[in-house]
């Protein structure tokens, strides 16, 4: 199942189970609910505080199962998408209604004394629990099994605890989805924590482990890595990997985890497992690349760019990355051969035209430094070198003036022909490439000044 597919099925399955696993007392409209629960967790209050109670498994167990109930109480009739008419019968007589327009959609605005339920074109969009009964109860509740365990010593309610905590593994992972489509990914985080807390627990042990789990893990690691905690995001894709998670993505963005805490060894130890494991995998194969080039290991990048180019022989980026690879390694006609077959394949690729031009451009500097800081060189012997560099820069021209026909008002470029027509004296193109310098300063100082 991919991750997306898992966030639906879940998101519909919670709906019909927060349905059947409310206790019988609570199957009323959500106002009779609300009454019951109210009454109970105000007795289950003063009991916490009464030892005759509070020492018992079984008040801490009704307690748990209390929490769960408040947590669904309006979740079991309520999810995106849920219509008017549905709405109405766990929600009947609202006190007061609103409704509006907004482009071509009809909002409504239920208004109850516990709840504010927003519909948009005749489905549920949010609602807003404006009269909670008990805030966050799924902690409370996870601390009350966990305590009834704790007092269970003979195991007498071990089926039911493991009941109780499978309903808080349900309504941890429906709270984390919830969080993570609010974009509230630390609470997320710690939600799926939780589910993955939960399931290690020993006397969940012997429970058939639940096929999603991978699926989960990777989540709990993704939305650690939205919330900025790469540690955390690294120890549950690492789980998620020994869990048998099978997107072989997973590995890019654990190299890159590992990278970003500065442990670049173990991230590319991660990606030189990943395509033994996974060696038709672009993906990876691409990190690899970069890594090498970045790092400056060129025969290393050559070797990975190679099977790349096996696999995709016509892409340019390939083959871009392999030219400046051979130009790194001054083979500058091996990277102009490169590059032109860039050029073969995208007649305006850019960065080819002007990488060409590049090389022609610096081999014809070096060449004029050779003449400038020759000693002993006859007339003719240095005339023969600056000739030699003006052939070379007019290579180079053809190849700069397409790079700026392609983007006129990038600068390095224009920079490069000012100079190349003033060594070629061609002064007026010279002076046409300084003034479209100065108009481009110009347009970019207006753009920064204060606007009234």
């Amino acid at each position: 199942m991919n991750k997306l597919s898992y966030f639906i099925a879940a998101l519909f399955l919670s709906i019909s189970v927060g349905v059947s696993a409310q206790d019988a007392s609570t199957t009323g409209t959500a106002e009779s609910n609300y009454a019951i629960l109210k009454n109970k967790i105000e007795k289950s209050d003063e009991q916490k505080t009464d030892e005759k109670k509070n020492t018992t498994s079984k008040f801490w167990l009704k307690r748990a199962e209390i929490m769960h109930d408040i947590f669904n109480l309006h979740r079991q009739f309520l999810q995106p998408g849920v219509p008017e008419v549905t709405v109405i019968i766990f929600y009947p007589n609202p006190k007061e209604r609103k409704e509006w327009t907004e482009g071509s959609s009809t909002y409504k605005e239920l208004i109850y004394d516990m709840i504010t339920i927003t519909l948009k074109d005749g489905t549920v969009e949010k609602w807003e629990d404006t009269k909670p009964l008990y805030e966050n109860p799924l902690p409370d509740g996870l601390e009350s099994l966990e305590k009834t365990e704790e007092l269970d010593v003979e195991n007498k309610l071990a089926k039911k605890i493991i009941e109780g905590y499978q309903n808080l593994k349900m309504d941890f992972d429906r709270l984390a989805r919830e969080e993570y489509f609010a974009e509230n990914y630390k609470g997320a985080y710690e939600a799926f924590a939780v589910v993955d807390q939960i399931a290690e627990k020993e006397i969940m042990k012997d429970e058939p482990v639940d096929t999603l789990r991978p699926v989960i893990l990777f989540y709990t690691g993704l939305a650690a890595s939205k919330a900025g905690l790469p540690n955390e995001c690294i120890k549950y894709y690492e789980k998620s990997i020994d869990a048998g998670y099978e997107d072989s993505d997973i590995y890019v963005y654990l190299s890159f985890k590992y990278r970003e805490i500065g442990d670049t060894v173990k991230g590319i130890q991660v990606l030189q497992n990943a395509h033994e494991k996974y060696p038709e995998n672009q993906s990876i194969l691409i990190e690899l690349i970069n890594y090498y080039l970045l790092s400056g290991q060129s025969e290393e990048a050559l070797h990975f760019l190679n099977l790349a180019k096996e696999k995709d022989p016509g892409n340019k980026s390939f083959i871009f990355a392999e030219a400046t690879l051979y130009e790194g390694m001054k083979d500058l006609a091996k990277a102009r051969e490169l590059y032109e077959k860039c050029i073969s394949i995208d007649s305006e690729y850019f960065d080819a035209y002007y990488n060409i031009g590049v090389t022609y451009f610096n081999e014809a500097v070096e060449l004029y430094k050779k003449s400038d800081n020759a000693t002993g060189l006859s007339m003719e012997e240095n005339d023969k070198i600056m000739a030699e560099a003006g052939k070379v820069l007019e290579k180079a021209k053809p190849y700069m003036e397409k790079a700026h026909e392609l983007k006129p008002k990038e600068v390095i470029p224009i920079e490069t022909l000012r100079t190349i027509y003033r060594r070629l004296k061609m002064f007026d193109k010279s002076d046409e490439m300084q003034a479209l310098l100065d108009e481009i300063e110009s347009e970019n100082v207006g753009s920064q000044e204060l606007k009234p």
